[in-house]
């Protein structure tokens, strides 16, 4: 990888929230991530937030175009 490419990443925070599965609610780290973002824009550093969810598939937009997206949906 090209170093210029990894260039500011070197204070990178990762956020690994992916092991906590009792957060009830899905849109808990869809604002997390809006206020990382927030942060992140007036000079903090940059972040890698991992999470998933117990009970809920969360699909992007992008995701949701795919091939087969809205079947694997519906059997899930």
């Amino acid at each position: 990888m090209p170093e210029d490419t990894l260039s500011g990443l070197e204070n990178m925070l990762i956020l690994d929230r992916s092991q906590l599965l009792e957060e009830p609610d899905a849109l808990y780290p869809f604002a997390l991530d809006e206020w990382l973002g927030r942060c992140a824009g007036e000079g903090g550093p940059a972040v890698c937030h991992l999470w998933r969810h117990p009970s809920a598939l969360i699909l992007g937009s992008r995701d949701s175009r795919l091939p087969g997206a809205a079947a694997a949906a519906q059997q899930l």
